[in-house]
């Protein structure tokens, strides 16, 4: 429990999360009515999916995680990316950029 009190401050206090939700927010609350229940309803829609897609990903992870250990699959998984950067920084030298 100590655990969920400490990653609690430590997302509530990331200047990150705060800038994100003071410019994303607002585009969704109407001044007209009562702001208080609109940014609570916000932000347990953004906490509920948030939690959904940690929690899925956390028991994914945990699933394949032996899978990921073998040497073959780290050999292949470290070709893939490597060359995916590979094409995605050659598409760079060709990219035309209008200044």
């Amino acid at each position: 429990m100590a655990r969920a009190r400490v990653a609690l401050r430590v997302g509530a206090s990331n200047p990150k999360s705060l800038l994100f939700f003071t410019a994303f927010f607002p585009q969704f609350i109407d001044p007209a009515a009562p702001v208080l229940p609109q940014f609570l309803l916000l932000s347990l829609t953004f906490v509920a999916g948030d939690f959904l897609v940690m929690g899925g990903a956390a028991f994914g992870v945990e699933r394949v995680a032996p899978w990921l250990h073998q040497a073959h699959v780290v050999r292949w998984t470290n070709r893939a990316c490597g060359g995916l950067f590979a094409l995605l920084g050659g598409l760079l030298l060709f990219a035309r950029r209008n200044a």
